[in-house]
């Protein structure tokens, strides 16, 4: 599967784009699983700030969602605005 990081997300783990190999279709809960254990960094942040928006192929996404081989995900962080 790609996987686009965007913003501050991609800032983290140093990278906009990642590819990954996986043996089976994954949830999107497990695909963050398997991102926390490969970035420490990504782990970290998540515990101050818990919250990333996934989107599977364009289209919003839970984390129950079903990902397959060939699938695009972007995963990022909620826009807003500060006062």
């Amino acid at each position: 599967m790609k996987i686009v990081y965007s913003g501050i997300i991609g800032e983290i783990i140093g990278k906009s784009i990642e590819y990954i190999d996986t043996a089976r279709e994954v949830k999107v809960e497990e695909l963050i699983e398997i991102l926390v254990e490969k970035y420490s960094v990504l782990r970290e942040w998540l515990s101050k700030i818990p919250i990333i928006l996934v989107q599977v192929n364009g289209v919003d996404s839970t984390n129950s969602t079903i990902i397959h081989d060939g699938d695009e995900v972007a995963i990022y962080t909620p826009l807003y605005e500060g006062g």
